[in-house]
């Protein structure tokens, strides 16, 4: 009755402004329950009046919602509330940060759907530390369970499923708990799909997006629950679960994209090693490809005119991609140097007889390296602090736009127990994880040949050069690994020394004279 008189003055453009507070506040909650008036454009001007005129003053927001929202909260069945009001109305939008919290921890038994309504909010306006804090309360609450499948006995489920799932999607410290009693039943892989949707965007924004290892728990524990079957093209509310748990469960590794390259690459790499995840292989070969690519280019920056012509002009550096080519390109003029100039540098790389060791030979390498790096406005740092105590062999860097990017090069001798582990352990493990290395590096490693004692410890025959000893250390990366290591093997061998055959020795002039002069004729006797 109010709201209608309301409606009558409105559209005889007679002033709502003289009606007391309490008949308009009446009216506004009225006019939300009922669509009272057919023209949406009517409705709307309606609405901007009675927010102008019950909502405008400071503090008049927050008395409504306390005096018509919060009542039904303490109701435990759903019913009619305007909690939306709260995310619809602007005049509401400053309390979502603070009345959700509060009315989530007050009224733990509200309507269900009221408190999902009221946990987006909190999640998206609130602060999260509180809100986590909240999530493994409720959580641990203890709920009434009689066993007989009441109602009631499915509403307590319900409540505390949902607060299950919420310490899932939130990482909270309850997480490990939760998951383990999610896993459980299989049916809440679908109230899993009811929360992230059954596309990859359909409820973006509402959740976090789940992590590559998080997935992988999804997959792995739900995938033999749920039996491959035949997908229709088109599904929709009325399809079987097993249908949609299926569709669910063939769409969720696209989500491994929304990770990073390196946290979802050795999740693609394990679920491929799994015969479970036989009819997800097309996928994850696709999402390996890409992610590969996404490493390769994760701190790619294209150069400027300038910075081209830099290049071009002055041989300036421009990323940490450009370090490891020079550093190679170094490397291999090294090589050429080290066998073919006529000084014979490759003895300094023995002592008494014997090879020297890898520090030693490093610092062969740098003194080679230095006075050209120097030349170009690079420096090189031997023994070069990490993070965690550890030290590099030796780096290599260079200012690029005002910020240090630094090549990191761990070195090895062909006998080290570590040779076909350094490229992942140390070098990709502990030192080009430096925010100022791009992941990248080098792994250098020196062959002796037959005086280098061994290969990594061992004797092994079918390693009989240089080149055979590359081949094997790449064979023991993986392919994400050699986007980003170069591995460079130093011949440091020395050539056999092949004995000459003895020089035959010159006759004398007067023997060759006496064989080479013609033989006496003695005279026939007469008769």
């Amino acid at each position: 009755m109010l709201l209608a008189h309301c409606i009558v003055r409105f559209r005889d453009g007679t002033p709502l402004g003289d009606l007391s507070q309490s008949i308009l506040r009446a009216a506004a909650t009225e006019m939300a329950n009922y669509p009272t008036i057919e023209d949406e454009s009517e409705r709307k001007a309606l609405d901007v009046e009675f927010e102008r005129l019950v909502f405008a003053v400071p503090g008049a927001p927050e008395e409504f919602a306390r005096d018509f929202i919060e009542p039904a909260l303490a109701l435990t069945t759903d019913s009619s509330t305007h909690v939306h009001w709260l995310d619809d109305k602007p005049a509401f939008h400053h309390l979502r940060a603070t009345l959700p919290l509060e009315w989530l921890e007050k009224y733990p038994q509200m309507p269900l759907l009221q408190a999902r309504a009221l946990f987006q909010m909190a999640a998206d306006h609130g602060d999260r530390s509180q809100l986590n804090a909240l999530i493994d309360r409720r959580f641990n609450d203890p709920f009434n369970d009689s066993g007989e499948d009441t109602e009631a006995d499915k509403l307590a489920r319900a409540r505390h499923r949902c607060w299950a799932l919420n310490a899932f999607f939130y990482s909270t410290p309850a997480f490990e708990l939760a998951w383990e009693e999610l896993r459980q039943n299989k049916d809440n892989l679908l109230a899993i799909q009811d929360r992230v949707g059954l596309f990859g965007y359909d409820n973006e924004g509402t959740v976090p997006a789940l992590s590559a290892e998080t997935i992988y728990r999804v997959v792995d524990s739900f995938v033999g629950k749920w039996p491959k079957v035949p997908l229709p093209s088109s599904s929709g509310s009325g399809s079987p679960k097993g249908e949609v748990a299926y569709r669910f469960l063939h769409r969720l590794p696209w989500r491994l994209a929304s990770d990073t390259p390196s946290q979802k690459l050795p999740v693609i790499e394990r679920m491929l090693e799994d015969a479970r995840f036989t009819d997800f292989r097309e996928t994850l070969l696709t999402l390996r490809a890409e992610a590969r690519r996404q490493l390769a280019l994760q701190d790619f920056r294209a150069p400027s005119p300038a910075d081209v012509c830099a290049l071009l002009d002055h041989n300036e550096i421009a990323s940490v991609e450009d370090l490891r080519a020079l550093l190679v390109e170094q490397l291999a003029e090294m090589q050429v140097w080290l066998m073919g100039v006529e000084t014979d540098p490759l003895v300094t790389f023995y002592s008494d007889g014997k090879h020297v060791d890898e520090n030693t030979g490093r610092n062969r390498v740098v003194d080679f390296l230095r006075g050209r790096m120097t030349a170009l406005g690079l420096s090189v740092v031997i023994e070069h602090h990490m993070a965690s105590g550890n030290r590099c062999d030796f780096t290599v860097s260079a200012t690029i736009s005002g910020a240090r990017r630094l090549l990191v090069v761990e070195v090895k001798g062909q006998w080290h127990k570590e040779l076909f582990t350094a490229a992942s352990a140390q070098l990709m493990g502990r030192y080009s994880i430096h925010p100022d290395a791009a992941g990248q590096g080098i792994f250098l490693a020196f062959w002796f040949g037959d005086e280098g004692d061994s290969i990594a410890g061992k004797i092994d025959p079918a390693i009989a050069s240089a080149e055979q000893l590359k081949k094997a250390i790449l064979a023991q990366m993986s392919e994400e690994l050699k986007a980003v290591i170069d591995v460079v093997v130093l011949d440091v061998s020395r050539p056999s020394i092949v004995a000459k055959p003895p020089k035959k020795k010159r006759a004398s002039k007067k023997k060759i004279d006496a064989s080479t002069a013609p033989a006496e004729i003695e005279p026939t006797p007469t008769a």
